[in-house]
């Protein structure tokens, strides 16, 4: 076992060593996949747009919200789904599959696929900042961010990069789960209050909210964005799920990593 934590952890260590390589390759995914397009990236950031304009627009109405303040809030919620949380589940099944070829014919450490998925990621969020606070200028509601946003986008980094590792594992084992679990994704989105007050929960629904780990991993984002400290709740929370899934991540890649290239 401990030898299995040891060649884990020089996998993670040969894969920060190649942070050159990963890194540059991430940033040619983004290009590769809107070349040609006028507007590149920024269509996701105008996806981003027209989805948190509908649901701003559709919910501020039944809760009664103004568009100033409710559509900041929806759409600093949804730039943290749709970068962090979504792809864990929509996308991270087709980690190790989608490179299959890679995996079969090169040594590279299998952290290194996952570091460039996670780059990637980074990098499309770097589009989407700048269209919110645009947006936000627009609504005049624009707000400096709380220095939160740091430790914030640590924690959901590595929260995301153990979370995928384990996600893409399984789902090269049981392929089933690339189906299933963007479905799962779907159910979350709705149950996790992106885009409705966690207040409207009472009583024993309230659990829905105060024990979704990926509630908590939301707001450590959406409140610095917003200007705001993220609450405390939030943050020990947070920390509770990067801590549990860190050891998921641990066990699982310490166990099975010498298994991908005969699983994809």
């Amino acid at each position: 076992m401990f030898n299995s934590v040891g060649r884990a952890m020089q996998d993670v260590a040969s894969a920060l060593k190649a942070w050159h390589i990963w890194s540059y390759l991430a940033w040619q995914d983004v290009i590769s996949k809107y070349r040609r397009s006028i507007f590149g990236p920024l269509w996701i950031s105008g996806g981003m747009i027209a989805t948190s304009l509908a649901l701003s627009i559709t919910f501020g109405a039944i809760f009664r919200q103004p568009i100033s303040s409710f559509l900041p809030l929806v759409m600093a919620g949804y730039l943290t789904w749709i970068h962090f949380i979504g792809p864990t589940l929509g996308e991270a099944p087709e980690l190790f599959v989608s490179v299959s070829g890679s995996i079969r014919n090169h040594a590279f450490p299998f952290m290194y696929y996952v570091l460039r998925y996670v780059t990637r990621a980074l990098i499309l969020l770097g589009h989407s900042l700048v269209v919110f606070y645009i947006m936000t200028l627009c609504v005049r509601n624009f707000h400096f961010p709380n220095w939160q946003i740091i430790p914030a986008l640590v924690v959901l980094t590595l929260f995301t990069t153990f979370l995928s590792t384990v996600v893409g594992i399984i789902s090269a084992r049981y392929r089933d789960l690339r189906f299933m679990l963007p479905y799962v994704g779907q159910m979350l989105f709705f149950v996790t209050p992106i885009f409705w007050s966690p207040h409207a929960m009472n009583g024993k629904r309230a659990i829905l909210v105060h024990a979704n780990p990926f509630y908590h991993l939301l707001e450590l984002l959406r409140q610095p964005l917003l200007g705001q400290p993220a609450p405390l709740n939030s943050w020990l929370n947070a920390l509770i799920a990067l801590a549990a899934v860190f050891v998921l991540w641990l066990v699982t890649f310490s166990a099975f990593r010498r298994k991908i290239p005969f699983w994809v």
